[in-house]
């Protein structure tokens, strides 16, 4: 069990005086466990506050595409297409929301997932967006060749 896990335990034992004083109780996570720990942030006001400020100062710093020249040298490319995915990452969402949402898996996680979205099943990627780090599992290729993801999609029951 994680720390954070064994952190989230504790905290459904101990109560909170302002908490109590707004009329919120804190939910039972006797049930967290390393695979729940992403959904049972929400349930640590401290935790949550954290991820959120990270995720929300890191969204917030200005993002440039670059390649490297040496091992130490580093030169901006804009015009490339990753520059221009960021300018319009879809529908629903704008860059600093795709980034914030992105840093928010990042640190609950420790990975985070960008879904390429096309117009058809062959065409360039139009847009990105995040997908749930506990909907992909990376694999090692049958052959040893590489790695894959398998996604899950849709709703758990």
């Amino acid at each position: 069990m994680s720390f954070l896990s064994k952190l989230f335990s504790r905290a459904s034992q101990t109560t909170v005086t302002l908490l109590d004083w707004m009329g919120i109780r804190a939910q039972s996570t006797e049930d967290v466990t390393d695979d729940t720990l992403t959904k049972a942030y929400v349930l640590n006001p401290w935790v949550y506050a954290c991820v959120r400020r990270i995720a929300e100062t890191a969204a917030s710093c200005p993002l440039k595409v670059q390649t490297q020249v040496r091992a130490d040298e580093w030169e901006d490319t804009p015009g490339v297409e990753l520059d221009k995915l960021l300018l319009w990452t879809n529908a629903s969402q704008d860059l600093y929301m795709l980034l914030e949402e992105t840093i928010s898996w990042l640190v609950l996680d420790g990975n985070a997932y960008w879904l390429p979205l096309r117009s058809g099943t062959a065409g360039p990627v139009s847009g990105l967006q995040v997908f749930p780090a506990t909907q992909v599992d990376p694999r090692t290729k049958r052959d040893g060749s590489g790695v894959e993801w398998e996604l899950t999609v849709g709703l758990a029951s």
